[in-house]
């Protein structure tokens, strides 16, 4: 018989139903039978957050991957770049610029291939005017998602309706920066 403590805590340490009810259904990514990269999307407060969970040794590229690029290569040639994940929103007004994860920087300086993106978790958000939500929303994710050896294309579409909106999270906002614009 588990003891009182014991139950107690495995209590505590499950998520509620609010907390996982919340989000959109998710959308896989697979190369073959494997998920590369599972997104799901939310109404949190006045931001739309959308969530990127990668599998082990799976990633994906920051919003501003060709912006880092050019700005790493000063003029100098490339052997190319990767696909940027690109973010679309139907269904609500958005406000200002997109915010992003902090991306880790896996260039290859001595190859002259500079690239930014995500592994593990990554989040991006952006303020919407909730005024303008009509009740359901179309989030359009597009990128790639590669691993050391293979690349697959990212293109997923997430409904988002009035079941998919939380709490505001300040903290998870407050703690992204804004992809960057020329």
């Amino acid at each position: 018989m588990l003891s009182l403590a014991l139950m107690s805590t495995l209590f505590v340490a499950a998520p509620s139903d609010a907390e996982t009810a919340s989000w959109s259904a998710p959308e896989a990514v697979r190369s073959g039978k494997e998920t590369c990269v599972t997104y799901k999307a939310q109404l949190r407060g006045s931001h739309l957050v959308i969530s990127a969970d990668h599998e082990e040794t799976w990633h994906t590229y920051a919003l501003d991957n060709a912006l880092r690029v050019e700005e790493s290569l000063a003029g100098k040639p490339s052997l190319g770049q990767e696909m940027p994940t690109s973010i679309k929103v139907e269904g609500v007004t958005p406000k200002g610029g997109w915010l992003q994860s902090r991306p880790e920087d896996m260039s290859q300086p001595e190859l002259r291939w500079y690239r930014w993106g995500f592994s593990d978790q990554a989040y991006f958000a952006i303020e919407v005017d909730p005024t303008t939500f009509t009740g359901l929303l179309t989030v359009r994710v597009e990128g790639q998602a590669c691993d050391v050896s293979r690349c697959r294309r990212v293109d997923v579409a997430l409904k988002v309706s009035e079941d998919n909106k939380a709490p505001k999270d300040a903290a998870l906002v407050t703690s992204l920066e804004p992809a960057r614009t020329k």
